[in-house]
Protein backbone atom coordinates (compact mmCIF):
# COMPACT_ATOMS: atom_id res chain seq x y z
CA UNK A 1 0.00 0.00 0.00
CA UNK A 2 1.18 3.50 -0.83
CA UNK A 3 0.74 5.25 2.52
CA UNK A 4 1.68 8.66 1.07
CA UNK A 5 -0.94 9.12 -1.64
CA UNK A 6 -4.06 11.11 -0.91
CA UNK A 7 -7.19 8.98 -0.60
CA UNK A 8 -10.35 9.78 -2.50
CA UNK A 9 -13.55 10.64 -0.65
CA UNK A 10 -15.01 7.28 -1.68
CA UNK A 11 -11.96 5.41 -0.36
CA UNK A 12 -12.17 7.29 2.95
CA UNK A 13 -15.84 6.43 3.37
CA UNK A 14 -15.27 2.75 2.56
CA UNK A 15 -12.52 2.62 5.17
CA UNK A 16 -14.72 4.37 7.76
CA UNK A 17 -17.41 1.75 7.18
CA UNK A 18 -14.90 -0.99 8.13
CA UNK A 19 -13.72 0.54 11.40
CA UNK A 20 -14.12 -1.52 14.60
CA UNK A 21 -15.87 1.43 16.24
CA UNK A 22 -17.88 3.83 14.13
CA UNK A 23 -16.96 7.50 13.96
CA UNK A 24 -19.55 9.82 15.45
CA UNK A 25 -20.66 13.32 14.45
CA UNK A 26 -18.33 15.71 12.69
CA UNK A 27 -18.18 17.85 15.85
CA UNK A 28 -16.83 14.98 17.99
CA UNK A 29 -15.96 11.95 15.80
CA UNK A 30 -14.56 9.97 18.75
CA UNK A 31 -17.56 10.52 21.01
CA UNK A 32 -19.04 7.25 22.29
CA UNK A 33 -22.35 6.02 20.91
CA UNK A 34 -24.99 4.53 23.22
CA UNK A 35 -23.54 1.02 23.06
CA UNK A 36 -19.98 2.22 23.61
CA UNK A 37 -21.05 4.26 26.63
CA UNK A 38 -21.81 0.92 28.30
CA UNK A 39 -18.27 -0.38 27.73
CA UNK A 40 -16.37 -1.21 30.90
CA UNK A 41 -12.70 -2.05 31.45
CA UNK A 42 -13.16 -5.59 30.05
CA UNK A 43 -14.57 -4.30 26.77
CA UNK A 44 -11.80 -1.77 26.19
CA UNK A 45 -9.08 -4.21 27.24
CA UNK A 46 -10.34 -6.74 24.68
CA UNK A 47 -10.37 -4.16 21.88
CA UNK A 48 -6.62 -3.75 22.41
CA UNK A 49 -5.71 -7.38 23.21
CA UNK A 50 -7.39 -8.69 20.06
CA UNK A 51 -4.84 -6.69 18.02
CA UNK A 52 -1.90 -8.26 19.88
CA UNK A 53 0.10 -10.37 17.39
CA UNK A 54 1.25 -12.79 20.10
CA UNK A 55 -2.35 -13.39 21.12
CA UNK A 56 -3.42 -13.91 17.52
CA UNK A 57 -0.68 -16.51 17.01
CA UNK A 58 -1.43 -18.24 20.33
CA UNK A 59 -5.17 -18.33 19.59
CA UNK A 60 -4.54 -19.98 16.24
CA UNK A 61 -2.27 -22.63 17.78
CA UNK A 62 -3.75 -23.41 21.21
CA UNK A 63 -4.94 -26.95 22.11
CA UNK A 64 -8.55 -27.42 21.02
CA UNK A 65 -11.12 -28.76 23.48
CA UNK A 66 -13.02 -31.92 22.67
CA UNK A 67 -15.85 -31.32 25.15
CA UNK A 68 -17.13 -27.75 25.32
CA UNK A 69 -20.12 -28.32 27.61
CA UNK A 70 -18.36 -27.09 30.75
CA UNK A 71 -17.80 -23.60 29.37
CA UNK A 72 -21.56 -23.30 28.81
CA UNK A 73 -21.81 -22.59 32.54
CA UNK A 74 -20.37 -19.16 31.77
CA UNK A 75 -21.26 -18.23 28.17
CA UNK A 76 -24.37 -18.34 26.04
CA UNK A 77 -24.67 -21.17 23.51
CA UNK A 78 -24.99 -18.74 20.60
CA UNK A 79 -21.43 -17.50 21.31
CA UNK A 80 -19.85 -20.93 21.74
CA UNK A 81 -18.48 -21.14 18.21
CA UNK A 82 -16.11 -18.23 18.96
CA UNK A 83 -14.89 -19.47 22.36
CA UNK A 84 -12.53 -22.24 23.45
CA UNK A 85 -11.62 -23.28 27.02
CA UNK A 86 -8.10 -22.52 28.23
CA UNK A 87 -7.01 -26.13 28.70
CA UNK A 88 -3.38 -25.49 29.68
CA UNK A 89 -3.85 -22.08 31.38
CA UNK A 90 -1.65 -20.45 28.73
CA UNK A 91 -4.35 -17.90 27.94
CA UNK A 92 -4.84 -16.71 31.52
CA UNK A 93 -1.12 -16.76 32.35
CA UNK A 94 0.10 -15.00 29.21
CA UNK A 95 -2.81 -12.67 28.45
CA UNK A 96 -5.00 -12.53 31.57
CA UNK A 97 -8.02 -13.79 29.61
CA UNK A 98 -10.33 -16.46 31.03
CA UNK A 99 -10.79 -18.39 27.76
CA UNK A 100 -9.70 -18.25 24.14
CA UNK A 101 -11.86 -15.85 22.15
CA UNK A 102 -11.68 -15.39 18.38
CA UNK A 103 -9.80 -12.14 17.78
CA UNK A 104 -11.92 -11.47 14.69
CA UNK A 105 -14.72 -10.61 17.12
CA UNK A 106 -14.39 -6.98 18.29
CA UNK A 107 -17.15 -7.05 20.92
CA UNK A 108 -16.91 -9.26 24.01
CA UNK A 109 -19.75 -11.77 24.30
CA UNK A 110 -21.98 -11.25 27.32
CA UNK A 111 -21.47 -13.68 30.20
CA UNK A 112 -24.34 -15.44 31.97
CA UNK A 113 -23.28 -14.20 35.42
CA UNK A 114 -23.00 -10.42 35.63
CA UNK A 115 -20.32 -10.72 38.33
CA UNK A 116 -18.09 -12.82 36.05
CA UNK A 117 -15.35 -11.26 33.94
CA UNK A 118 -13.44 -12.18 30.82
CA UNK A 119 -10.36 -10.81 32.57
CA UNK A 120 -10.98 -12.40 35.97
CA UNK A 121 -7.36 -13.66 36.19
CA UNK A 122 -6.11 -10.05 36.26
CA UNK A 123 -8.25 -9.04 39.23
CA UNK A 124 -8.33 -12.17 41.33
CA UNK A 125 -8.21 -11.63 45.08
CA UNK A 126 -6.55 -14.74 46.53
CA UNK A 127 -8.43 -16.84 49.10
CA UNK A 128 -6.60 -19.02 51.58
CA UNK A 129 -5.79 -22.10 49.54
CA UNK A 130 -2.51 -23.96 49.80
CA UNK A 131 -2.95 -25.65 46.42
CA UNK A 132 -3.50 -22.51 44.34
CA UNK A 133 -1.24 -22.68 41.29
CA UNK A 134 -1.79 -19.10 40.15
CA UNK A 135 0.03 -17.76 43.20
CA UNK A 136 2.88 -20.21 43.07
CA UNK A 137 4.48 -22.17 40.30
CA UNK A 138 4.86 -25.01 42.77
CA UNK A 139 2.22 -26.93 44.69
CA UNK A 140 2.55 -26.37 48.42
CA UNK A 141 2.80 -29.55 50.52
CA UNK A 142 1.20 -28.83 53.88
CA UNK A 143 3.44 -30.02 56.74
CA UNK A 144 1.73 -32.43 59.11
CA UNK A 145 2.33 -32.40 62.83
CA UNK A 146 0.47 -32.52 66.14
CA UNK A 147 0.88 -28.76 66.66
CA UNK A 148 -0.17 -27.74 63.18
CA UNK A 149 -3.16 -25.40 63.02
CA UNK A 150 -3.47 -25.95 59.30
CA UNK A 151 -4.80 -29.51 59.24
CA UNK A 152 -8.27 -28.49 58.13
CA UNK A 153 -9.02 -29.93 54.72
CA UNK A 154 -10.50 -26.76 53.24
CA UNK A 155 -10.00 -23.05 53.76
CA UNK A 156 -12.41 -21.12 55.97
CA UNK A 157 -14.85 -19.92 53.32
CA UNK A 158 -15.60 -22.48 50.66
CA UNK A 159 -14.83 -20.68 47.44
CA UNK A 160 -14.55 -22.33 44.08
CA UNK A 161 -12.43 -20.45 41.58
CA UNK A 162 -13.63 -20.68 37.99
CA UNK A 163 -11.92 -19.20 34.92
CA UNK A 164 -14.41 -16.31 34.91
CA UNK A 165 -14.80 -15.64 38.63
CA UNK A 166 -15.60 -17.12 42.01
CA UNK A 167 -18.49 -19.25 43.21
CA UNK A 168 -19.40 -19.39 46.88
CA UNK A 169 -20.37 -22.98 47.68
CA UNK A 170 -21.24 -22.49 51.34
CA UNK A 171 -19.60 -21.85 54.70
CA UNK A 172 -18.40 -24.18 57.45
CA UNK A 173 -20.33 -23.97 60.70
CA UNK A 174 -17.37 -22.76 62.78
CA UNK A 175 -14.05 -21.07 62.25
CA UNK A 176 -11.01 -20.23 64.29
CA UNK A 177 -9.86 -17.60 61.85
CA UNK A 178 -10.44 -13.87 61.89
CA UNK A 179 -10.55 -11.26 64.61
CA UNK A 180 -10.85 -13.51 67.63
CA UNK A 181 -12.67 -16.08 65.52
CA UNK A 182 -15.49 -13.68 64.67
CA UNK A 183 -18.21 -15.00 62.43
CA UNK A 184 -18.14 -13.22 59.10
CA UNK A 185 -14.44 -12.37 59.04
CA UNK A 186 -12.76 -13.16 55.74
CA UNK A 187 -9.14 -12.97 54.63
CA UNK A 188 -7.71 -12.53 51.14
CA UNK A 189 -4.27 -11.87 49.71
CA UNK A 190 -3.82 -8.89 47.36
CA UNK A 191 -0.96 -8.38 44.89
CA UNK A 192 0.24 -4.84 45.62
CA UNK A 193 2.82 -4.84 42.82
CA UNK A 194 -0.01 -3.83 40.45
CA UNK A 195 -2.79 -1.24 40.83
CA UNK A 196 -5.10 -2.96 43.34
CA UNK A 197 -8.54 -1.54 42.41
CA UNK A 198 -9.53 -4.57 40.30
CA UNK A 199 -8.69 -7.03 43.06
CA UNK A 200 -10.54 -4.98 45.65
CA UNK A 201 -13.59 -4.82 43.36
CA UNK A 202 -13.53 -8.63 43.26
CA UNK A 203 -13.14 -8.77 47.05
CA UNK A 204 -16.19 -6.52 47.48
CA UNK A 205 -18.34 -8.81 45.31
CA UNK A 206 -17.20 -11.89 47.24
CA UNK A 207 -17.90 -10.16 50.55
CA UNK A 208 -21.47 -9.37 49.52
CA UNK A 209 -22.06 -12.97 48.40
CA UNK A 210 -20.75 -14.42 51.67
CA UNK A 211 -22.81 -11.87 53.62
CA UNK A 212 -25.93 -13.00 51.78
CA UNK A 213 -25.25 -16.65 52.65
CA UNK A 214 -24.70 -15.81 56.31
CA UNK A 215 -27.89 -13.76 56.50
CA UNK A 216 -29.82 -16.65 54.97
CA UNK A 217 -28.53 -18.62 57.99
CA UNK A 218 -30.08 -16.01 60.33
CA UNK A 219 -26.86 -14.14 61.03
CA UNK A 220 -27.35 -10.45 61.83
CA UNK A 221 -25.43 -7.49 60.48
CA UNK A 222 -23.71 -5.13 62.88
CA UNK A 223 -22.38 -1.67 61.98
CA UNK A 224 -19.86 -1.98 64.80
CA UNK A 225 -18.08 -4.77 62.94
CA UNK A 226 -15.98 -2.38 60.87
CA UNK A 227 -12.52 -3.45 61.91
CA UNK A 228 -10.19 -4.07 58.98
CA UNK A 229 -6.63 -5.32 59.00
CA UNK A 230 -3.81 -5.39 56.47
CA UNK A 231 -0.79 -7.55 57.23
CA UNK A 232 2.42 -8.53 55.55
CA UNK A 233 2.21 -12.13 54.40
CA UNK A 234 4.78 -13.36 56.90
CA UNK A 235 2.62 -11.96 59.73
CA UNK A 236 -0.61 -13.60 58.56
CA UNK A 237 -1.42 -17.06 59.86
CA UNK A 238 -3.86 -17.44 56.97
CA UNK A 239 -1.23 -16.98 54.27
CA UNK A 240 2.27 -17.35 55.72
CA UNK A 241 2.33 -21.05 54.79
CA UNK A 242 1.50 -20.42 51.12
CA UNK A 243 4.08 -19.99 48.38
CA UNK A 244 3.99 -16.53 46.79
CA UNK A 245 6.43 -16.92 43.91
CA UNK A 246 4.83 -14.72 41.25
CA UNK A 247 3.50 -11.16 41.15
CA UNK A 248 1.96 -9.18 38.31
CA UNK A 249 4.12 -6.07 38.46
CA UNK A 250 7.18 -6.89 40.54
CA UNK A 251 10.47 -5.48 39.31
CA UNK A 252 13.37 -7.82 38.52
CA UNK A 253 15.16 -6.94 41.77
CA UNK A 254 12.41 -8.64 43.80
CA UNK A 255 13.55 -12.05 44.94
CA UNK A 256 11.05 -12.72 47.72
CA UNK A 257 7.65 -12.14 46.12
CA UNK A 258 5.70 -12.25 49.35
CA UNK A 259 6.98 -8.75 50.15
CA UNK A 260 4.71 -7.29 47.45
CA UNK A 261 1.61 -9.16 48.64
CA UNK A 262 -0.61 -8.19 51.59
CA UNK A 263 -3.21 -10.11 53.58
CA UNK A 264 -6.40 -8.08 53.99
CA UNK A 265 -9.19 -8.79 56.48
CA UNK A 266 -12.74 -7.53 56.80
CA UNK A 267 -16.04 -8.64 58.31
CA UNK A 268 -18.86 -9.23 55.84
CA UNK A 269 -21.48 -8.71 58.57
CA UNK A 270 -20.19 -5.18 59.09
CA UNK A 271 -20.48 -2.17 56.74
CA UNK A 272 -18.83 -3.63 53.63
CA UNK A 273 -18.55 -0.43 51.59
CA UNK A 274 -16.86 1.46 54.45
CA UNK A 275 -14.39 -1.38 55.02
CA UNK A 276 -13.65 -1.76 51.31
CA UNK A 277 -12.94 1.96 50.91
CA UNK A 278 -10.54 1.85 53.84
CA UNK A 279 -8.76 -1.25 52.52
CA UNK A 280 -8.51 0.20 49.00
CA UNK A 281 -6.91 3.38 50.31
CA UNK A 282 -4.36 1.43 52.36
CA UNK A 283 -3.36 -1.04 49.63
CA UNK A 284 -3.02 1.86 47.17
CA UNK A 285 -0.57 3.38 49.65
CA UNK A 286 1.34 0.09 49.74
CA UNK A 287 1.43 0.02 45.93
CA UNK A 288 2.83 3.55 45.87
CA UNK A 289 5.45 2.68 48.50
CA UNK A 290 6.53 -0.36 46.47
CA UNK A 291 6.93 1.86 43.40
CA UNK A 292 8.92 4.41 45.41
CA UNK A 293 11.20 1.63 46.67
CA UNK A 294 11.71 0.25 43.16
CA UNK A 295 9.89 -3.03 43.85
CA UNK A 296 6.84 -2.40 41.60
CA UNK A 297 6.55 -1.10 38.06
CA UNK A 298 4.96 2.35 37.83
CA UNK A 299 1.50 2.60 36.28
CA UNK A 300 0.95 4.87 33.30
CA UNK A 301 -2.77 5.00 34.06
CA UNK A 302 -2.72 6.62 37.48
CA UNK A 303 -3.87 9.81 35.76
CA UNK A 304 -6.13 8.26 33.19
CA UNK A 305 -7.43 10.32 30.26
CA UNK A 306 -11.10 9.79 29.44
CA UNK A 307 -11.15 12.26 26.56
CA UNK A 308 -8.65 13.77 24.17
CA UNK A 309 -7.00 16.99 25.30
CA UNK A 310 -9.23 20.07 25.26
CA UNK A 311 -8.16 22.86 22.91
CA UNK A 312 -9.68 26.33 22.70
CA UNK A 313 -10.96 27.53 19.32
CA UNK A 314 -11.22 31.09 18.00
CA UNK A 315 -14.82 31.30 19.23
CA UNK A 316 -13.53 30.87 22.79
CA UNK A 317 -15.00 27.38 23.25
CA UNK A 318 -12.90 24.35 24.22
CA UNK A 319 -13.37 21.14 22.25
CA UNK A 320 -11.61 17.76 22.25
CA UNK A 321 -13.13 15.47 19.61
CA UNK A 322 -14.24 12.74 22.02
CA UNK A 323 -13.00 9.63 23.78
CA UNK A 324 -9.28 8.93 24.14
CA UNK A 325 -9.46 5.12 24.09
CA UNK A 326 -11.74 5.06 21.05
CA UNK A 327 -9.26 7.27 19.23
CA UNK A 328 -6.37 4.93 20.17
CA UNK A 329 -8.25 1.82 19.02
CA UNK A 330 -9.03 3.36 15.62
CA UNK A 331 -5.53 4.77 15.10
CA UNK A 332 -4.10 1.32 15.93
CA UNK A 333 -6.45 -0.37 13.46
CA UNK A 334 -5.58 2.01 10.63
CA UNK A 335 -1.85 1.96 11.35
CA UNK A 336 -1.93 -1.85 11.39
CA UNK A 337 -3.62 -1.79 7.98
CA UNK A 338 -0.72 0.25 6.60
CA UNK A 339 -2.18 3.73 6.39
CA UNK A 340 0.18 6.68 6.87
CA UNK A 341 -0.36 9.58 9.25
CA UNK A 342 -1.81 11.91 6.63
CA UNK A 343 -4.13 9.19 5.40
CA UNK A 344 -5.31 8.56 8.95
CA UNK A 345 -5.95 12.30 9.27
CA UNK A 346 -7.97 12.14 6.05
CA UNK A 347 -10.07 9.22 7.25
CA UNK A 348 -10.78 11.11 10.48
CA UNK A 349 -11.53 14.25 8.44
CA UNK A 350 -9.08 16.29 10.48
CA UNK A 351 -8.27 18.81 7.76
CA UNK A 352 -9.30 19.88 4.28
CA UNK A 353 -7.35 19.13 1.10
CA UNK A 354 -5.85 22.63 1.36
CA UNK A 355 -4.58 21.86 4.87
CA UNK A 356 -7.10 23.91 6.87
CA UNK A 357 -8.43 22.69 10.22
CA UNK A 358 -11.96 23.26 11.51
CA UNK A 359 -10.87 23.06 15.15
CA UNK A 360 -7.66 23.37 17.12
CA UNK A 361 -8.00 19.83 18.50
CA UNK A 362 -7.95 18.43 14.96
CA UNK A 363 -4.61 20.08 14.21
CA UNK A 364 -3.16 18.91 17.52
CA UNK A 365 -4.35 15.35 16.95
CA UNK A 366 -2.87 15.34 13.43
CA UNK A 367 0.48 16.47 14.83
CA UNK A 368 0.36 13.82 17.58
CA UNK A 369 -0.61 10.76 15.53
CA UNK A 370 2.88 9.28 15.94
CA UNK A 371 2.58 9.73 19.71
CA UNK A 372 -0.83 8.08 19.76
CA UNK A 373 0.47 5.17 17.66
CA UNK A 374 3.11 4.54 20.34
CA UNK A 375 0.49 4.75 23.11
CA UNK A 376 -1.83 2.40 21.21
CA UNK A 377 0.98 -0.15 20.76
CA UNK A 378 1.72 0.06 24.48
CA UNK A 379 -1.91 -0.76 25.23
CA UNK A 380 -1.96 -3.63 22.73
CA UNK A 381 1.27 -5.16 24.03
CA UNK A 382 0.23 -5.37 27.67
CA UNK A 383 -1.04 -1.96 28.75
CA UNK A 384 -4.61 -3.24 28.46
CA UNK A 385 -3.97 -5.08 31.75
CA UNK A 386 -3.88 -1.75 33.56
CA UNK A 387 -7.45 -1.05 32.47
CA UNK A 388 -8.51 -4.15 34.43
CA UNK A 389 -6.20 -3.56 37.37
CA UNK A 390 -7.22 0.08 37.77
CA UNK A 391 -10.85 -0.57 36.75
CA UNK A 392 -10.72 2.31 34.27
CA UNK A 393 -12.58 3.70 32.53
CA UNK A 394 -15.39 3.68 35.06
CA UNK A 395 -18.68 3.52 33.15
CA UNK A 396 -19.90 6.55 35.09
CA UNK A 397 -16.95 8.63 33.97
CA UNK A 398 -16.30 7.53 30.39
Amino acid sequence: MNNLKRLSDEECQNIRDQLFLKLNSDEAPFALNKDEEKFGPDDWAWLFLRMNKHYQFAYSNHPKAINEFKILEFVHEKDLCNIQPDLDEHCRRSFGLAAWLDYAQPILPKLKNEDDSWFAPLKAAIPEDHSRRTVSKEIYIRPLGPQSRKLDRYPYHLIEETPFGYRIRGLPSTSGHGFGGERGCIAFAVDCSVPPSGQITTLKKIAHKIRSILMDSDEQTDDELNETMILEIKSSENFNYMNFKIAGGAEDIVRDYEIVWRAVYLNVLGPITMQIEKILGEVKDVYQELQDDGFAKPSSLLRFKYNLVNSKDLDGLSRNGGNYLKCLVLIAQLHDQGFGNNQIAQIFDLCSESGKYKNTWREQLHNKIDKYIVEAKDMINGGYRLLIQTQKPDQNQS
